[in-house]
This record gives structure tokens, sequence and C-alpha cells, in this order.
């Protein structure tokens, strides 16, 4: 740390008219220096505070008055009691802005059941709910810090490529699931099991489909005799074919 800087990180214990007093008694540049470099310094964050008070304050207007058009509509516009229409706010939307009791007291009926299920979003509580939403931003990522890394499980070589188990966000919970990557490309693909992530990279071989086999329809019905006839004439075409070859070898002629 240079001396200046050590010098300056003093001056920040010190009021502002301990600076004015110190600025106007000392005959060193350097150090009327350091003083004015103080006083920017101060003024600067001065200026970043109030941009933040004034950025915060107008975000909770927005929400404080949405939250006033959903208790007007809720309870039909009845949001002042007597005493409030007489000596309360002009607006109702004031009710947000005061102490707790003064509200209460100019506030409708209606309007203080409303709250007890909607608790008035006061400028304070507004802060206040911000102040623990960093508090909780902040103890996540501290306790994230402090956990240790997962190690990611090695690949394992299978046909078409590698795959491995891999831990998967879902919501609120963890989820195992497989990765695939093939030896073709690099783009990994992620899969419900094993088995799956391997057919992946390998689908098995199409099973062959077999032929369809032909199906026979039977012909009309044979009635009743019609094979006994059929016989009885093939047995008379057979009977008459040998007399004809019998007469042809014996005398030649019919």
């Amino acid at each position: 740390m240079t001396a200046l800087a050590g010098e300056q990180a003093e001056l920040r214990r010190f009021t502002d008219d301990e600076l004015a007093n110190l600025y106007a008694a000392s005959d060193d540049d350097s150090e009327r220096a350091a003083v004015l470099a103080e006083c920017e310094r101060r003024d600067a964050a001065k200026a970043k505070a109030k941009d933040s008070r004034e950025a915060i304050k107008a975000a909770w207007y927005d929400a404080a008055f949405a939250q006033y058009l959903e208790a007007e509509q809720e309870c039909k516009g009845y949001l002042l009691s007597a005493e409030g229409m007489e000596r309360g706010p002009a607006d109702a939307f004031g009710l947000w802005s005061m102490p707790e009791r003064q509200a209460l007291k100019y506030a409708s009926e209606e309007l203080a059941n409303w709250w007890l299920d909607h608790p008035r979003l006061t400028l304070t509580a507004y802060r206040r709910q911000l102040a623990d939403a960093k508090r909780q931003d902040r103890e996540e990522h501290q306790a994230a810090s402090r956990k240790p890394a997962r190690k990611q499980r090695p690949w394992i070589g299978v046909k078409g490529g590698a795959v491995r188990e891999t831990p998967v966000r879902l919501g609120g919970q963890t989820i195992v699931a497989w990765a695939a990557m093939g030896y073709e490309d690099d783009r990994v693909t992620l899969h419900p099991s094993r088995e799956a992530a391997e057919r992946h990279l390998a689908p098995p071989a199409p099973v062959p489909v077999p032929a369809p086999v032909p199906v026979r329809v039977p012909g009309p019905p044979v009635p009743p005799g019609a094979i006994g006839r059929y016989v009885a004439a093939l047995d008379l075409l057979t009977a008459q074919t040998r007399a004809a070859r019998a007469r042809i070898t014996i005398g030649g002629k019919p």
C-alpha cells in the first residue's frame, strides 16, 4: 500500500467537519489532495446510495399500488372508514404509507379484514423482503461454494460409441440418466437407461418378416352321392377303354 493510499484509508475515519478543518489548516498539497479525493469518494457513495434508495422506492410503489388495486376490487371500493373519509388521507392509497396503528384507524372494516390475509406492503416491509432475499441468495451461494464438485463418471466404450451415467437436474430433484456419444460425431444425447443409450448408438438389425402364407379358399360343398357317381362313371370309362383296346388287338376291325 502506498503512503497516499494509506492516508486516504485513514481519512475515512474523519467526519465531514474534521475533513474541512484539516483541508483549511494544511499547507501540504498532497494532504489537501487526499482530502479532496476522500470528499469525492463520499459524494459518489452518497449518490449511489440515493439512486439505490430511489430504485427500491419506485419498485415498492409499483408493488404496493398493485396490492391497493386488488384490495379495492375485493372490498368493493370501501377502503376508508367514516373517520378515514373525514380525517384520513385524500387517497386511500395513502394508507399504505402510514404507520400501522394510524392505517388501521382510518381503514374500513373490510380492508382491515383483507389485510389479515394479505399483509399490507409498506416500504419498510418491502425493504425487509429484499434483505431476506439477498441473505438467502448469499447463503445458497456460500453453501454451493462449500459443496464439493461432483465427479463425472468415466465414459464406457460400447458398440458405436461410448456411454456414461450422468446426473440431470429436473425441477427440484436430481435424476440419473445415461449419456451417449457416437464415434461419428461428438453430439451427446440423454437416455433413461444404459440399454436405451446403447441401442441409440447401435440399433439392432431389423427382424426379417416372413412371407405371407397363401390362404386356400375351399370350393363349394359337394352334394350327397356325387363322389359315388363320379367313381361309377370313372369305372365305366375305364371298362369301355379296355374293351376298345381288345377289339383293336384281336380283329383289327371294330
